[in-house]
């Protein structure tokens, strides 16, 4: 994430905790996730990153976090796209 790569635990940690109130409701939105995630992580870092940059790493993130979900469900996805 730009020059910011040291915040990573930080960001992963502001990702999810911002996400997890919606996590049941939206998450066969992905998108949904990635926009909430995004919103939060402006208010910290929009002076240090680009949108642009702070959307892919939350796409990533999410993405991750869903993947760990369809396996503890043993193997069903909750994503759809």
């Amino acid at each position: 994430m730009c020059d910011i790569e040291k915040e990573r635990g930080k960001i992963d940690a502001i990702i999810d905790m911002n996400i997890s109130p919606f996590w049941f409701e939206d998450a066969r939105n992905q998108n949904a996730l990635v926009d909430i995630a995004v919103r939060c992580l402006c208010e910290n870092y929009i002076d240090l990153c680009s949108e642009e940059c702070m959307r892919s790493r939350c796409e990533a993130h999410i993405a991750r976090i869903m993947k760990r979900s369809a396996v503890s469900f043993g193997g069903f996805a909750l994503t759809t796209r």
